[in-house]
């Protein structure tokens, strides 16, 4: 076996542990984690029944907001929680019908809570079936395309992505005022802005926790109390008797404290007036359109919640006081193009519009972003040449000239189907030829192109068919590159992944898959030019020594680790499979 150790300096593996919701299983077979499952979803359906969801849904929030900064009180010791099991809470409460029941949740339930979801959903990962007949490889495509659906959500850096849609929505602002009342950048700008309200609202409330668990003065600890029992109607209750039950300060505190982890709904919801005094009124009726009232999801299929979940389109949940509460606000930097093109459903223009807003933005941004890491480097987009075999004229979007090197990007602008997300194999492997093979051919034609004309192969710009210089004097070598808005991660950053369903073989032409958050990262990371020309040099054959498992962040550390070094000498005489990228970085 290969020491990866020796083969890959810097690199380690470590084991991860087995959380403790799921000790035991190692072993289970399909039909007990499918029973596990049904029995979990039972109990959840209950739970939410039972007490007032809104409470859960908010401490949970709050705990899934607070863990990267110690947490609360005495849940702070509580394993990190996945955006996912937030999400799918939410869909629980949206499967309960109002009114709610005015019940407390205790701290020892809400641990008990955590951890069942947790297992809940492993258990609707691990009781799918297998397919007869099926490669293990090919198996692994679809169940990993079923985890990128469920636990991926980082497309962009917040700020990325903010830039981002901001830029392609505000292509549309004439198309999007005319078909739907207002201007879509200014409803994203909009949900940004009631993101940051609800931080500013957790804030608040952090800073009468902070009175409630330290002040020494009594009155502050009273004040604080105060607070809490009038934020939310179940806290006042819980708190009826408590005015004078508590001599000792720090009896108080804790008591409290317990009372307080009931108030936060509070934190997280809006009414109407307060947000017309934030946004225009035609913006607060499109944030209402972005809502699902309690009861709405009543008759939905609950199996459909984990890879397909409605509120990734509407992120708000309308309550019958006609507030709207937003445990999720995050949602917007999560799924901000499900959300926009869920609201374009009907508008056949603007979805047009939309399509060519979303290309022509993918490619300017790919050249800005190539312009700032190698400004020694000629950028071209649109680059079209004829292909004197054929007689047919052929496009490359994206071509930067650096030295000896030519580094040419297509960008796909394309969606990811659902059916693909859910792991249907026919959209898996039509989806990713579209978005993850194609851009190799393109590639590989051009590099063919010089190889077979050399320095007769003529190019020009699309745009106005002016000639370009491609210095061909002197020899060129050619590097691949697919960029794309979203993809399915340490799937397509891999090329043996696409071999074991058949869309590419061993000799077929292959482009390395980014998406634009990802290229992003590697410029803003790798801050010269150099170290950028050098990493796309050196990712363009990583495919060749290893067969990995890890994305463009996992890349991008082992690169940063020892500059993505390989010994030949150790790794033997062909790839090793299945090397797990993520473990040791």
């Amino acid at each position: 076996m290969t020491d990866l150790g020796q083969s890959i300096p810097g690199y380690s593996v470590t084991k991860l542990p087995i959380p403790d919701e799921l000790a035991g299983t190692e072993e289970w077979t399909y039909d007990q984690w499918r029973a596990e499952f049904t029995v979990s979803r039972e109990s959840l359906t209950a739970f939410f029944a039972g007490r007032d969801p809104l409470i859960v849904l908010a401490r949970t929030a709050l705990q899934y907001l607070m863990q990267g900064v110690g947490g609360t009180g005495n849940l702070s010791q509580v394993r990190p929680l996945e955006q996912v099991e937030l999400e799918i809470a939410q869909a629980f409460v949206l499967m309960t019908e109002a009114p709610f029941k005015a019940v407390p949740t205790s701290p020892g339930n809400f641990v008990r809570y955590w951890a069942l979801m947790s297992r809940h959903i492993h258990g609707f990962i691990r009781k799918q079936p297998e397919t007869p007949g099926e490669s293990e490889l090919s198996a692994a495509v679809r169940r990993g395309a079923r985890l990128q659906t469920l636990y991926y959500r980082n497309l962009f850096s917040r700020q990325d992505c903010e830039s981002t849609i901001l830029a392609v929505l505000s292509k549309l602002d004439q198309q999007s005022e005319a078909a739907l009342g207002y201007r879509l950048s200014e409803l994203f700008a909009s949900t940004v802005k009631l993101a940051t309200l609800v931080e500013g609202r957790v804030r608040v409330f952090g800073g009468h926790l902070n009175d409630l668990l330290y002040s020494p003065h009594r009155e502050k600890v009273e004040a604080a109390i105060e607070f809490f029992r009038s934020s939310y109607p179940v806290a006042g209750r819980a708190w009826r008797y408590g005015e004078t039950r508590f001599e000792d300060l720090e009896q108080l505190r804790l008591a409290g404290f317990q009372m307080s982890e009931l108030s936060w709904p509070t934190a997280f919801t809006f009414d109407r007036a307060t947000l017309a005094e934030q946004f225009p009124a035609a913006i607060v009726d499109a944030l209402y359109d972005m809502s699902l009232a309690p009861g709405e999801l009543k008759d939905t299929n609950p199996e459909h919640i984990y890879l397909n979940n409605p509120i990734w389109k509407k992120p708000y949940i309308r309550l019958a006081d006609g507030s709207l509460f937003a445990a999720l606000p995050q949602l917007v930097f999560s799924f901000p193009f499900a959300i926009v093109e869920g609201l374009m459903v009907g508008h056949k223009k603007l979805e047009v519009a939309y399509e060519d807003a979303r290309a022509d933005h993918l490619e300017q941004a790919i050249a800005a972003l190539l312009s700032t890491a190698m400004p020694s480097a000629i950028i071209y987009r649109g680059v079209v040449w004829d292909d004197p075999n054929t007689d047919k004229t052929w496009e490359n979007d994206v071509v930067a000239l650096l030295g000896n090197f030519i580094f040419v990007f297509e960008a796909k602008s394309g969606r990811i189907k659902d059916a693909a997300r859910r792991g249907g194999d026919l959209s898996l492997r039509k989806n990713f030829k579209e978005l993850f093979v194609e851009p190799g051919e393109q590639g590989w034609r051009l590099q063919n192109f010089l190889d077979t004309c050399r320095q007769t192969a003529s190019f020009r710009l699309k745009s106005d068919n002016s000639t370009l210089d491609f210095q061909l004097d002197r020899p060129k070598v050619v590097f691949r590159y697919s960029v794309c808005f979203e993809h399915f991660a340490n799937l397509t950053s891999a090329r043996h992944y696409l071999t074991s369903l058949g869309l590419i073989g061993s000799d077929t032409a292959w482009a390395p898959v980014l998406s634009l958050g990802e290229l992003h990262m590697i410029c803003r990371y790798l801050d010269t030019e150099l170290a950028v020309q050098h990493y796309l040099t050196r990712r363009s054959s990583i495919d060749d020594l290893i067969e990995f498992e890890g994305d463009e962040q996992d890349i991008l550390s082992l690169y940063l680790t020892n500059g993505l070094y390989l010994d030949r000498t150790e790794l033997g005489s062909g790839p090793i499979k299945g090397v797990p990228l993520t473990a040791g970085l």
